[in-house]
């Protein structure tokens, strides 16, 4: 059963107005105001939310709402259990698209509403700027050697011989490997650069950006790019050694510079990009380590801009699980 209910807005002129229930289970009720970067409201954002009255997911209610020019916009529906669901994220035309955090409902009060009733929940949505084609893929593989440099070529996606077709190193591999078992295992990576210029550097993403689609500062860092990165992950019952040592975890995202040229001492021209999802190492009973990382390389000289086009990928014919679909 879908049942089309009435978009209803917060006004400041005229006060809040709704549909009131007298009967059945609790109603939640909440307010969400959508802000740009510049912390200006935007009207006309577009999102449905969706109500469970009873515990049957057949049966709900739909409300399909749009941000007025204050940039609020207001849900109300009947709620069993105290949970909702957004139907899509937030949008809004030339606008990257967003969710909104709003906790779940634990608690009513007498009237019937789950508290808090009428909250206002804060969301920003980052305007859609440059967004340029990139060299973006999700790499899964595994490293082809042990104990030896194994380089890799950001454009051509490959190893470098003798271990694949790529022709400039960029990323260079060593591996280091002691494995007895699954739970008995000692691995680490040490991720370093062929040329002085050449880097990579941890990065926080900005909290504000946390329910945007593009989460992303839009320029790469000019500077502070370290000549080399050390990954390792271990589980041995006789050092007590467990997961990810160190501060490196699967979870961090980087900045890179690759290609370097120097001139007097400063780098002169590079590529710059970055790795969205952390780089992970997958210990495995093969004889090396795999690896896996997604990352997106700006093909333009000196060009630090990090906005990425997911249409224009310039790898083409990915499958599904090499593509990234993230700017």
């Amino acid at each position: 059963m879908k049942t089309k209910v009435v978009v209803f807005l917060i006004v400041a002129a005229v006060g809040a107005v709704g549909i009131y229930q007298v009967t059945g289970p609790p109603t939640i009720r909440f307010t969400v105001h959508v802000v740009g970067e510049d912390g200006e409201p935007l009207a006309g954002v577009k999102t449905s939310v969706i109500f469970h009255p009873t515990g049957h997911h057949d049966q709900f209610t739909q409300v399909d709402v749009v941000s007025n020019v204050n940039g609020n916009f207001t849900a109300q529906g009947f709620s069993h259990d105290g949970t909702f669901a957004v139907g899509e994220l937030l949008n809004k035309d030339g606008y990257y698209a967003s969710g909104v955090l709003i906790p779940h409902f634990t608690k009513t009060d007498d009237l019937g509403h789950w508290l808090p009733w009428g909250q206002t929940y804060t969301t920003m949505m980052r305007k859609i700027g440059d967004p340029i084609p990139m060299y973006a893929r999700i790499v899964d593989i595994n490293i082809p050697a042990v104990g030896q440099p194994c380089a890799y070529d950001l454009e051509a996606g490959d190893w470098v011989a003798p271990y694949g077709k790529g022709l400039t190193a960029d990323f260079v591999f060593t591996l280091q490997r002691q494995w007895q078992a699954f739970n008995n295992f000692d691995v680490s990576v040490v991720i370093t650069f062929p040329n002085s210029g050449d880097g990579i550097q941890e990065t926080q993403l900005p909290a504000e950006f946390a329910d945007s689609q593009f989460k992303w500062p839009r320029v790469a860092p000019e500077d502070g790019y370290q000549p080399s990165l050390l990954l390792r992950v271990a589980d041995s019952p006789t050092t007590g050694l467990q997961g990810n040592i160190g501060d490196k975890n699967s979870n961090n995202r980087y900045f890179f510079r690759v290609r370097a040229v120097e001139s007097d001492g400063n780098v002169s021209s590079a590529l710059y990009g970055k790795i969205s999802e952390g780089i992970e190492l997958a210990p495995n009973s093969s004889k090396t380590c795999g690896i896996h990382l997604a990352y997106y390389l700006n093909p333009t000289p000196n060009d630090r801009n990090m906005e990425y086009d997911v249409q224009k990928d310039l790898f083409k014919n990915l499958d599904w699980m090499q593509a990234p679909r993230t700017p």
